[in-house]
């Protein structure tokens, strides 16, 4: 497989839909399906919601490593093939998407690169985050916190104190950090098997032995429960607690250990764990044939203070 695409984070796309030729009366019913075989083109990792749809074009078909370009033929492809003006907004991650799609309205195209996150959030109100209703706005306004920039610069203990989990999760998005998954329809469960290494793992040799354990215990999750998936992601955490994921959508489905490993191998070379270091693996599949599993997050069992510095 090829492996272009640039690691270091996520390139995730939000299409809103602005508009609905009016020849169409019932249109609104229609566009989900043409507008989600457009997409598709692009990227197996298509998600919809009540109002847009996310994709993750970190690695896309067409193999382009700039997600710009692609959120830009997106936008050219929508409005050639079926005459909708749409906003797009593109960020390392789901929440940084959004609201660069929220700006980017109407008919409007927003990117977020990495190095402009802090300077994107710093001056917006709390009440642009997730999870920030009323009762939590009034709770951090009593500790002067109106602004995403003051939250991101309060320290973590005083807000878990204050909010619990809750001053946790929004203290992480202040930073710009989400780690949720874009996860395609049909695809919301998925089984995932991690490890954490004592200490950076620069040997190539170990990092494929961890690779083998967690396949192999993948495989036997997987056939105890008579499951068999063909969407693969491959998670590394590296030194500097960056990470990044990789995935790959198989020809068929399976619960093969084999097929697993090999797999995963492939996705290892897309990324820099054998150049950089390693210090958390994690292997998860996902788009299950058959009777689906409970709901797990692709890798939310990872302890927030260990969440992607994007």
């Amino acid at each position: 497989m090829s492996c272009s695409t640039p690691t270091g984070h996520r390139k995730v796309i939000l299409v809103g839909i602005d508009s609905i030729p009016a020849t169409k009366a019932d249109a609104q019913r229609q566009i989900p399906d043409q507008v989600g075989e457009l997409l598709r083109e692009f990227t197996d990792l298509v998600e919809f919601t009540a109002d847009a749809v996310y994709l993750d074009v970190t690695y896309n078909k067409f193999d382009i490593p700039f997600g710009g370009r692609v959120a830009k033929m997106i936008k050219s492809e929508i409005k050639r093939h079926m005459g909708l003006q749409v906003s797009i907004g593109m960020g390392p991650n789901k929440f940084l998407a959004r609201l660069a799609m929220i700006q980017a309205r109407p008919n409007g195209l927003v990117i977020i690169l990495p190095e402009q996150i802090e300077s994107f959030l710093a001056d917006l109100p709390i009440s642009k985050l997730p999870g920030a209703g009323t009762i939590t706005r009034q709770r951090l306004g009593e500790l002067g916190i109106e602004r995403i920039s003051q939250l991101a610069a309060a320290p973590l203990q005083l807000l878990t104190d204050r909010l619990g989990q809750r001053g946790k999760n929004l203290w992480m998005l202040s930073q710009g950090r989400d780690n949720e998954q874009v996860t395609p329809l049909g695809q919301s469960s998925q089984l995932v098997e991690e490890t954490t290494f004592t200490a950076t793992t620069y040997e190539r040799e170990e990092i494929l032995d961890a690779l083998r354990e967690l396949s192999s215990a993948l495989s036997g999750r997987l056939r105890r429960r008579s499951l068999r998936g063909r969407t693969i992601s491959l998670r590394v955490v590296y030194p500097d607690r960056r990470q990044t994921v990789r995935t790959q959508r198989l020809s068929d489905f399976t619960d093969d250990f084999p097929v697993l490993l090999q797999s995963a191998n492939d996705l290892l070379e897309c990324t820099e764990a054998c150049i950089i270091g390693v210090r958390e693996l994690g292997i998860g599949l996902a788009g299950f044939s058959g009777e689906a599993v409970e709901q797990l997050d692709l890798f939310s069992a990872v302890e927030l203070n260990k969440s992607q510095a994007v």
